[in-house]
């Protein structure tokens, strides 16, 4: 049975902004060393997926550098592959328009599903964190006979996770479906067409039994990274999975270095990293400094942050290359982290 890929990376960047104020929500940068999109894409290719479609509709110059030709996925293939799919609008269409919900961005790519050679496609959005079996999925699927399967799975800690949004159509079915949707104006995806395709008893379901962690918020992309530097079975279970390994883009940056003053505990550190003050219950991205007198509790600090002078800072997120120096300290809570947009210099 074939099955091709298809993954949304932007329809959940309100739910997780000021994160996708610069990136779509598959680029956001994930547990030290990954970004969210590597977690269906590793899935589906340990499935033996080899052609993957990726749908974006604005801020993807950073998610098409992490991918690149897929060749840290394997999918750098002459037949197969991946393939970042851009907005198809016409030159008068509002872009927005076509991407405000999740039948309008399937619709969009109408055209691209009339040319899939597969006889089925497996979707995903990229607001979950966790490894799912789409191995079993598709055999799940398969056995049922049905046209479509929808999966579902009980949350893990972050709240409810009772929609995964996670399914698997006969490529066909998925071209009728869309037919039909576009012609009638159909809103919603799940509240009408599956729906009513479910009503004529064309859609089963299929529970998946691994954890996962859907992201609603920021605050819960913070409680989860704290969650990874505090217990290591949760890290475990959602990023060292034998069945399927978590693959992303390679960097080849040198192991951390840690100086002689340096105190860490209970943190994730990516390598590339200089430590010389005191991280605690923190998760450290790649190539970030924290200088002597500094001291990091409880924190996210993504790639290059630097740290220097007496900088304190506890319950904040730093994004890509913020700077922090002099006496400045930063303190934020749990339910609302404080943030530091990307590459914003604070003496």
């Amino acid at each position: 049975m074939s099955v091709a890929g298809l993954i949304l990376s932007n329809l959940h960047d309100t739910e997780l902004s000021p994160l996708t104020g610069k990136r779509t929500t598959g680029a956001v940068p994930f547990g030290g060393r990954y970004r969210l999109i590597d977690f269906p894409l590793s899935a589906m290719v340990g499935t033996g997926i080899t052609r993957i479609y990726v749908v974006a509709h604005h801020n993807y110059q950073s998610l098409m550098e992490h991918i690149g030709s897929g060749k840290d996925w394997d999918l750098a293939r002459h037949n197969g592959g991946i393939h970042i799919l851009p907005p198809y609008n016409a030159a008068y269409a509002n872009p927005a328009e076509s991407y405000e919900s999740r039948m309008r961005t399937l619709v969009s790519v109408r055209g691209m599903v009339e040319r899939m050679e597969e006889e089925h496609v497996l979707c995903c959005d990229c607001d979950a964190v966790g490894m799912p079996d789409f191995s079993a999925f598709v055999q799940a699927h398969k056995k049922s006979g049905l046209p479509m399967t929808v999966g579902s799975a009980e949350g893990e800690g972050l709240g409810d996770y009772g929609s995964l949004h996670v399914w698997i159509a006969r490529t066909d079915f998925l071209r009728e479906l869309l037919r039909r949707a576009e012609e009638e104006r159909t809103a919603s995806f799940y509240g009408e067409a599956v729906r009513r395709e479910a009503a004529r008893g064309n859609v089963g379901s299929y529970r998946f039994s691994e954890r996962f962690f859907r992201l609603h918020s920021v605050s819960d992309y913070y409680r989860l990274h704290m969650l990874l530097a505090s217990d290591v079975e949760v890290r475990r279970t959602l990023m060292e999975n034998s069945r399927t390994p978590l693959l992303t883009k390679a960097q080849n940056l040198p192991p951390v270095k840690y100086g002689k003053g340096a105190e860490v505990q209970r943190s994730l550190i990516a390598d590339g990293c200089v430590i010389e003050g005191k991280v605690v219950n923190s998760v450290l991205f790649r190539g970030v400094h924290v200088g002597a007198n500094c001291v990091v509790e409880n924190a996210v600090l993504l790639e290059r942050s630097m740290l220097s002078g007496n900088a304190r800072i506890s319950g904040t997120i730093l994004d890509k290359n913020v700077i922090l120096g002099g006496n400045v300290s930063l303190a934020g809570h749990p339910s609302l982290p404080f943030f530091v947009e990307e590459g914003r210099v604070i003496n």
